[in-house]
Formats: structure tokens, sequence, C-alpha cells
């Protein structure tokens, strides 16, 4: 864990789109995992309406941090309200999982792209940039969402997303960044 906060910048991907289905994000480092779900569910626009997990590490070496939900029912792993983004991402190149909706199975690729210096007047979570429109939910998966995507534009492209409103969004959700937990 990081002794300074400082703004990371990260780059999720929605796996198996194509054209690829991103966003860019700036958030402060010592966001709690159950408080990054909430800035995912908000940059991709999804609606809370799923069980979701991050995971960190492969085949052995994997890390479940649990939403309070699976943790409750005494699924294996920790929960992530007790986890900082800084434990489980420190330097440029690390990459963490985001499952939402076990059932869609939508699979999120979080990468930290920068470490950047922290200055007061940067809000907690800002949307930097993105590339198409986030998928409905219960639409069926990244087959259900191509197939959408394909019956209203042949050329399987969406007019964009909203950063402005994502970015009042967060504004609004994700407070200071020492909320009494750290």
């Amino acid at each position: 864990m990081a002794d300074d906060v400082v703004t990371y910048r990260l780059r999720i991907d929605l796996s198996g789109t194509e054209p690829p289905l991103w966003r860019q994000l700036e958030v402060v480092s010592d966001l709690f995992l159950d408080e990054l779900h909430w800035i995912v569910q908000v940059a991709f626009g999804w609606e809370d309406c799923h069980l979701h997990e991050f995971t960190a590490g492969r085949g052995r070496n994997t890390v479940r941090y649990l939403c309070p939900l699976s943790a409750d029912d005494g699924a294996e792993g920790i929960p992530e309200e007790e986890v900082r983004l800084d434990q489980v991402l420190v330097r440029p190149g690390d990459k963490l999982s985001y499952e939402y909706d076990f059932g869609d199975g939508w699979a999120h690729l979080i990468k930290l792209e920068a470490v950047l210096p922290r200055s007061e007047s940067m809000p907690n979570a800002r949307c930097l940039a993105g590339h198409r429109d986030g998928p409905a939910e219960d639409c069926g998966g990244v087959s259900g969402y191509e197939a959408l995507c394909a019956a209203g534009d042949p050329d399987h492209e969406l007019i964009g997303f909203d950063m402005g409103e994502i970015n009042a969004t967060l504004a609004s959700l994700i407070g200071e960044p020492d909320d009494g937990r750290s």
C-alpha cells in the first residue's frame, strides 16, 4: 500500500468487444474496491442489478475480492470493502479483473496506466476518455450486445457515451478520499 495518496490513471476494457469498449479514468489511489465498483458501474452505465467480483493474480495465486452478498454467503475471498486499490495495483502495468453479472459474464480488465502526483483540486474520480456506449443490463453478454449494435448500425459503431454525465455522477457519488476507513 502506498504511503502517499496519488492519482491512478486506469484503462478499463470490457473483454471480448470489437471494436473495443473501454474507459480511461483517473481515480484517487486510496479508494476501496467497493468504491471502485461504483465507479465502474457509473463509467459503463451499469445499474448494479447483479453480483460482481474483483480478482487479481493467476492460477493458484488468484485472489478473489468479494462483494458484500458473496462474502455474506460464505464465498472464499476477501471482502472488497477491506481492500484499498493501492494494495492491489502498485506499478504501471499492474492489472485487476472485475466481473459483473455472472450470467451475462461482463468481464472487465482494469490496467494501471500511470501513477501521477495528486493535487487537492483534482476530483476523486473522473472519466478522461472512452469508446462506445455501455451495454444495457441483461442483453445477453458480449454476443447479445454486439448483435444489438449490429442491428442498429452495420458498422458496429455507436455514437459514443456522455462523459459529462459520467463525471457529474462520479462527482456526486465519490466523497473525500479519507472516509474514516483507512
